[in-house]
């Protein structure tokens, strides 16, 4: 089977995009300014607090109903029930 040999100059590769990047770095600047402009309106950056918020929001239901179920109230009647069935389970067995 033939071997490939690839060598990659991966410094000389970083360097040409950080001089380029840096040629450039005027006009970039300024078309992050201009989308920053265009898409930070009081409407855009209103919508996306409230779909944070909303999606913070049921993360923290979520968090709660999964707590409850594993250490609160919803763990002791689940354990209860468990072990219920169990002795009912292991006792036929050992019947």
């Amino acid at each position: 089977m033939d071997t490939i040999k690839l060598e990659i100059d991966l410094k000389g590769m970083r360097i040409a995009v950080m001089n380029a990047l840096s040629e450039r770095n005027g006009e970039i600047s300024g078309m992050v300014r201009a989308e920053l402009d265009r898409v930070m309106t009081a409407e855009n950056l209103r919508a996306i607090v409230e779909s944070q918020v909303a999606t913070a929001v049921r993360a923290a239901i979520s968090d709660s109903i999964a707590a409850y179920f594993k250490y609160g109230r919803g763990a002791e009647e689940i354990r209860t029930v468990a072990h219920a069935r169990l002795d009912v389970i292991l006792g036929a067995v050992g019947e």
